[in-house]
């Protein structure tokens, strides 16, 4: 009795400690659930056929009277609400699909325990089962179901489907909802964006398949030697395959398409279960530690898979060396056209060396998502974010820090070269545009794809170096292996994380938290040197430039070469490793002043530098070191990727030449500045004539105007060239979704002077009247989707300025409709119509054959004769566009005009370079189209007449180049009102050119 009485009484201090520790963070407890299925491919080889045995652990405090379910396959279904969600946002691949690509998932039978059925109540990818009792705290019930699941198609599904010959299986089958203590029911409607959220728990799962498939899935395949015996794997040996030719088709099937094999798969304490069957599958394997790694590779890919196992192998041993042992006995890593992960299983696609990077970002998955199981959808950065550093820190080991593009060739984007490439551009991209959103943004309701992924990817990525350059490597090594130990299978969340780091630093980190977490900071520290308060010091002055607030490390470097790195703390927090002194604190938290200052020896000073490994992602690095000059980035501007550096100035020149009738053969250089391509733009040209001795340049600077916040901009600029002179200045304002997304709206006001002072210079000088033109210039333009069709309407006003020797005002707008007819075609209408006083001058009048005389003068190519052939016809598109109506006598104050046009991708040329080099966004584009359209010219308004119009129709060719120029072949074989000496039905050919630079 009294043993009985003293155990009771330890079992009970035991548990209050316990839970006194636990709630000391949060209340946690997990749910656990069993899944025993046998599934069936039916004929139709896409429709699973499946019993699900399944059994759930109530270990929660809550009675529960229901169970939720994903259904995830009823996403990719008409009514959907992710068909909703991506209609509203311009997205038709399910309007799009055949309908037999749409995904299903039906419950043809629900048995409780005691075999009573069960109605389950479906809302499209969620369905909930009325439990017929209440589940008690501590209880654990049964449940009998039969489920059909129809694979969706490619067109639609990207994570599962049906397609090339494969079977990509995931989200297949009935899976509880997460009922977890911070959240309750997670029961998100799939979206297709973020990953799922699974109790974890035992799979036991046979998959019944016709002979000659190959399956990889997730756990230990139990049946190894009956599904897969000796002398078939002998035979399906990747090693007899590394010649075999890339895309050629496999001449050998192994196995009866009339006979059937069943896969037995069984897999402990993991969250979801996919796999992957294709006939074509080679195999590969190796070993790391504990785990067996499989490569299933398709035989037409077998020669660009060659190095799989061992780069799988590679990237382990680091993960298990810095954070612990991989969780799972078996590994695969399925060729299966896309890069997505599972419980131990990694579907990837490419080919060495391009995969790389996937394959180590699935691989760490297995870490996050797997076995710590965070929650995706909601905090997916706690798997993303961490999985993407981990994926950066193996691609530094094993690659180098200026790795792939160096050393090898291929289509490989330059935004993958390394970590302040792939990992920090993006987040510094948004953070200094304003689109950062916050750190844990929910991966189901942001608007903008990429904004989710910054904040998820990129963000928690950079914050992590952050973290390691206050803790250093072997820091994160400590914090990630307690992290993985503690919270392994227990769905951590954010704070979990920040106290487990907390426990094993033995320090606050609530100042990073405050930083990185809460809000949408942006960290911008300069650094001075000033004077010192005596001769033999000199004086070092920090400024806090923007809302992170974080300690900060200063490099000093002495003119021997020697350099001493100097910590700034903020409170107590330890020194960090590589830091020799510690300065007194800068309590920013507390005092507002947002200036620290220092003195160090005079003797021997060469330069001093904030953050000198660049970890911390400041956003104007440019003035972070005492020296004179930011950081200079000089480069060769070849019309070939590269792209501005994260810690430096880029200026990007290059020889120009060029012709024209009074100057004859022009040469000179141009420098064109900026950092990180959108900010601190600066354009600077030189040129001279070799007939004339004439000197042209042009300087133009542009810049964030932060009064007006996001989107906005400022500019200025003045030239002297081919007898023009002249300046703006200027605002704009653009409203787009995201930082790299397609404007919505703009508007900009400009004021601009220019003089035409040599009139042998235009090439047709009889437009252009004698005197400066002074005037402010209103713009804006907006643009809107509604279902296929794109509505974009462009406005102008402008009035003549002081200064101006003319007054005059004048007004245009232009309306274009787009609708896609095809992939490949496309049929647009516009119209345009101006107008201007009637004591404009004639270099502003509008051009009903193209752009006027005053828009022309800014076209490098055609505001001078002779800079191109006369006999070309050359024109530069705008204003009422009729392609055939390019002569002096169709330029008036009034203009008006429609055009259709039915344009198609040339696919082939198209394709063709996507072959090269060059990455998608430097790639030229070429286009055939049809047009037609009338208009009219006059002086007045009621000078524009339907029955007097002049009309066109023709064809011609586009080729847009990446280097903001277009150019355009047209023919206009058709004029109603044709040149002296033509017919109206005749061959003509124009050039259009236009040119942003």
């Amino acid at each position: 009795m009294k043993r009985s009485l003293i155990l009771t009484v330890i079992t009970i201090l035991i548990g209050v400690c316990g839970l006194t520790s636990v709630e000391a963070s949060r209340p946690y407890w997990q749910q656990d659930v069993a899944y025993q299925m046998d599934v069936r491919l039916a004929e139709d080889g896409r429709t699973l056929l499946g019993t699900l045995e399944f059994s759930y652990q109530n270990n929660s405090p809550d009675t529960l009277t229901e169970l939720r379910f994903h259904a995830h396959y009823n996403t990719f279904r008409p009514g959907s609400p992710a068909h909703r969600r991506w209609n509203s946002r311009g997205s038709r691949r399910i309007d799009n699909a055949d309908p037999t690509d749409y995904g299903s998932l039906s419950i043809t039978r629900l048995q409780d325990a005691a075999g009573k059925t069960i109605d389950p109540l479906f809302n499209y990818a969620i369905f909930t089962v009325p439990l017929t009792e209440p589940l008690l705290p501590g209880n654990r019930l049964t449940l009998s179901m039969d489920f059909e699941s129809y694979i969706p198609g490619l067109s639609i599904a990207y994570r599962s489907a049906y397609g090339r010959g494969q079977l990509k299986v995931a989200h297949w089958y009935p899976q509880v909802c997460v009922y977890d203590p911070v959240m309750g029911w997670v029961d998100n409607q799939y979206m297709g964006t973020g990953e799922a959220y699974g109790e974890f728990g035992s799979y036991d799962v046979t998959l019944e398949l016709p002979e000659p498939f190959i399956v990889g899935g997730t756990g230990v395949l139990v049946n190894r030697n009956e599904a897969l015996p000796a002398d078939l794997r002998a035979a399906l040996d990747l090693s007899h395959y590394l010649d075999w030719p890339w895309g050629a088709k496999p001449d050998t099937t192994y196995g009866d398409w009339n006979k059937r094999k069943t896969w037995h798969f069984h897999a402990e304490n993991v969250h979801d279960f996919a796999w992957a069957a294709d006939p074509t599958f080679r195999i590969d394997q190796d070993r790391c530690g504990e785990t067996d790694i499989w490569i299933l590779v398709r035989q037409d890919h077998a020669t660009g898979w060659h190095d799989a196992a061992e780069l799988t192998r590679e990237g382990m041993e680091i993960l298990e060396r810095e954070i612990g042992t991989f969780p799972y006995p078996e590994f695969t890593v399925a060729d299966v056209f896309s890069g997505m992960e599972y419980p131990g299983i990694v579907f990837c696609g490419g080919r060495s060396p391009h995969y790389k990077l996937l394959f180590w970002h699935e691989m760490a998955h297995n870490y996050f998502m797997g076995a710590l199981g965070s929650n995706q959808t909601d905090r997916s950065c706690l798997d993303e974010g961490f999985t993407t550093y981990w994926e950066l820190r193996i691609m530094e080991e094993l690659l180098g820090e200026d790795n792939i593009l160096k050393y090898q060739k291929g289509n490989i984007s330059i935004w993958d070269k390394n970590r302040w490439y792939r990992g920090f551009r993006p987040y510094l991209q948004h953070q200094k545009s304003g689109y950062i959103l916050p750190l844990h943004v929910q991966a189901d309701v942001a608007e903008v794809y990429l904004q989710y992924r910054v904040s998820s990817y990129y963000k928690p990525a950079t914050m992590f170096y952050a973290l390691q350059s206050y803790i250093g490597e072997a820091g994160i090594r400590r914090v990630m292996h307690d992290y993985y130990a503690e919270w392994k299978t227990r769905h951590p969340y954010e704070q979990d994380f920040l106290q487990s780091a907390e426990e094993t630093l033995g320090t606050s980190l609530q100042w990073f938290y405050e930083a990185w977490v809460r809000g949408t900071k942006s960290l911008d520290y300069s650094l001075r040197q000033v004077r010192g308060e005596s001769d033999d010091k000199i004086g070092l002055r920090l400024h806090r430039e923007a809302d992170m607030i974080l300690p900060q490390k200063v490099a000093v470097e002495s003119e021997d070469g020697s350099s001493l790195l100097y910590y700034i703390p903020l409170d107590v927090e330890p020194t960090p490793p590589d830091c020799a002194v510690r300065l007194p604190r800068w309590d920013q938290c507390r005092d507002p002043y947002p200036y620290y200052f220092f003195e160090i020896d005079k003797a021997g000073f060469k330069r001093a530098q904030l953050d000198p490994q660049g970890y911390l992602a400041d956003v104007n690095p440019l003035n972070n070191s005492t020296d004179l000059l930011p950081p200079l980035k000089v480069e060769f501007d070849a019309p070939f990727p590269h792209i501005s550096p994260l810690d430096a100035y880029r200026v990007r020149w290059a020889p120009t030449v060029g012709y024209n009738d009074v100057d004859g053969f022009k040469g000179g250089v141009y420098f064109d500045g900026d950092f990180m391509e959108s900010w601190k733009k600066l354009y600077v040209s030189a040129n001279v004539g070799a007939k004339s001795g004439a000197v042209s340049g042009r300087i133009r600077y542009e810049d964030d105007f932060t009064p007006l916040g996001r989107g906005s901009t400022w500019n200025m600029g003045g030239y002297l060239y081919d007898g023009q002179r002249g300046g703006e200045l200027g605002l704009r304002y653009v409203n787009k979704t995201d930082y790299d997304a397609a404007e919505r709206w703009h508007a900009s006001l400009t004021w601009k002077l220019h003089e035409l002072f040599n009139s042998d210079y235009p090439p047709i000088p009889q437009l252009w009247e004698d005197g400066i033109m002074s005037a402010l210039a209103f713009d804006g333009a907006v643009s809107y989707n509604a279902a296929k069709t794109r509505l974009s309407v462009y406005g102008n006003v402008e009035t003549s300025a002081p200064l101006s020797d003319f007054e005059y005002h004048r007004s245009s707008t232009v309306s274009k409709v787009t609708h896609p007819l095809h992939r490949n075609l496309e049929f647009s209408l516009r119209a345009f119509f101006g107008t201007a006083s009637e004591s404009t001058p004639m270099q502003a009048y509008y051009g009903l054959g193209g752009a006027g005389p005053w828009a022309q003068s800014t076209n490098i190519l055609l505001r001078a004769g002779g800079a191109l052939p006369h006999e070309w016809n050359a024109r530069m598109p705008g204003d009422g566009n009729l392609r055939g109506y390019y002569g002096s006598q169709y330029y008036a104050r009034t203009a008006a005009s429609v055009q259709g046009e039915l344009g198609v991708k040339l696919q082939i040329l198209n394709e063709l370079f996507t072959h090269t080099l060059l990455p998608p966004r430097y790639l030229p584009r070429f286009e055939v189209f049809l047009f037609g359209g009338a208009g009219d010219l006059g002086a007045e308004i009621a000078d524009i007449s339907v029955a007097d119009y002049l009309s066109e129709a023709g064809c011609g060719l586009t080729v847009e180049f990446p280097f903001n120029v277009d150019v355009e072949l047209a023919f206009p074989l058709y004029l109603s009102e044709p040149y002296a000496g033509e017919e109206n039905w005749e061959f003509r050919a124009v050039i259009g050119v236009a040119i942003e630079k």
